[in-house]
């Protein structure tokens, strides 16, 4: 049986590097919302020697995330790389439709492809661990069940929304990953510190952005490959009993940040 690996905003840089990575082992099925970014994508992986799938969704739409369900077919599903989301947006409630809803949606519906090796891998951030700065009681507003608006209600600007709506997406997969592993499968986040993505050197002219890469024990900001590397090791057999969890690779930079928190 073929094994597909589908990765959500497959065209940006993470997801093409997961690609680059996740090829060897399978058929790499490449979900993105922009039809021009998937069409480019797939001619640079096609220039390396790999044939993409493709398929355009959005991953706030139930109806894109069906489509992409049906086309993994017959064949068994590898892993689920779950790169999309929304950092940048016009307001809160899109930021939670994408990060917070979309996720929810995206699993529960590919929980019906699971077969014993499957591997839910949902891109965190670091921000998600700074949640708890801006609301001390996420954590126990999370476990006790908080409605999706309420939820949103948390959040005074987008750049709250953001890590709030990541901090759901790191406890969602914890209280998932039991329902997972009764079906052979998988689920965990993956937190990256600061990337070179286009998203990640936007925010770089940001002088908090800057101290807080100074601070960090690897002062430099993380390159896409080194995030797919993980998420290659992670999608594996090596990684068979690692689930339930958030693995952050940041540089050292949260490290830095509480001893900091500490010192003062």
């Amino acid at each position: 049986m073929d094994v597909v690996h589908v990765i959500t905003g497959g065209a940006g840089g993470m997801g093409l590097a997961s690609a680059r990575r996740l090829a060897a082992t399978g058929v790499v099925l490449l979900a993105d919302i922009s039809q021009s970014a998937l069409e480019v994508a797939s001619a640079t992986l096609k220039a390396d020697g790999i044939d993409a799938e493709t398929i355009v969704c959005d991953v706030s739409d139930e109806k894109d995330i069906a489509a992409t369900v049906a086309a993994v077919g017959n064949s068994k599903l590898g892993a689920l790389v779950h790169v999309a989301g929304l950092r940048l947006a016009d307001s809160i409630a899109d930021i939670f439709r994408v990060n917070v809803c979309g996720t929810r949606m995206l699993l529960d519906q590919f929980e019906t492809l699971l077969q014993p090796g499957s591997v839910g891998i949902c891109i965190g951030t670091l921000a998600a661990h700074t949640a708890q700065m801006i609301v001390p009681e996420i954590d126990a507003l999370l476990q006790g069940g908080i409605s999706d608006e309420a939820l949103t209600a948390l959040a005074a600007t987008t750049e709250q929304a953001y890590p709030l709506s990541k901090r759901a997406v790191l406890k969602m997969v914890e209280q998932r990953a039991k329902r997972w592993g009764l079906m052979g499968a998988r689920l965990l986040t993956l937190s990256p510190g600061l990337i070179a993505t286009p998203r990640g050197l936007a925010i770089m002219d940001n002088p908090n952005i800057k101290g807080m890469l100074q601070a960090a024990a690897i002062e430099r900001l993380g390159y896409p490959d080194e995030i797919a590397t993980v998420v290659e090791f992670l999608a594996s057999e090596g990684a068979s009993y690692i689930t339930g969890t958030d693995i952050l690779v940041d540089g050292g930079m949260l490290a830095a940040m509480r001893s900091a928190r500490k010192a003062g």
